[in-house]
């Protein structure tokens, strides 16, 4: 969902948001991963590129919406930094022991054994939870591919906020 189709409240709330950004070559292998050979449609949302412009010219229209921006591999990297982090955003009363055990409780690892009961399974294999590594992209990607994929990236983030974030620079 594109921020711009949020309900209403959210702006007229101030609703507090939680922006969580992943690194665009590991989430169109994810998509891959997940669409290949499946019985179902793809259906295009004009990609992830549309949406962060998106994210970014509705949080330029809407400065009073306070945002936490959320990068998956930092998050990754030190899972209880990011629930500390998440903590001071939402106002709570900061537990660093209980956020020890969310950032446990919420690795991929754990979630995925912890949703197996409620899995969605094709042949045999969960639908949702693959991986959750950062830079699987690496085993998929050639370098043809990997110029192509930053070609259209310099074109389509190019003067964006997000730029920096996932720019050839920081591969």
């Amino acid at each position: 969902m594109k921020l711009s189709d949020s309900p209403d409240d959210v702006t007229a709330l101030k609703c507090k948001v939680i922006y969580t950004m992943r690194d665009p070559k590991d989430v169109a292998v994810s998509l891959y991963k997940l669409y290949y050979n499946r019985p179902f449609i793809l259906v295009d949302c004009n990609g992830i590129f549309e949406h962060w412009r998106d994210a970014e010219k509705y949080f330029t229209h809407h400065p009073e919406i306070p945002v936490h921006f959320q990068n998956y591999e930092e998050a990754i990297k030190d899972p209880v930094c990011a629930v500390q982090a998440l903590s001071d955003f939402l106002g709570l009363h900061r537990n660093d022991d209980l956020c020890r055990a969310i950032a446990e409780k919420c690795s991929f690892s754990r979630m995925k054994i912890d949703k197996e009961p409620f899995a969605i399974k094709l042949d045999g294999e969960h639908f949702l939870y693959r991986k959750g590594v950062v830079g699987d992209w690496k085993n998929w990607f050639n370098d043809q591919m990997l110029e192509d994929y930053y070609r259209v990236y310099e074109e389509k983030m190019a003067g964006s906020r997000f730029y920096d974030t996932y720019a050839r620079s920081k591969q």
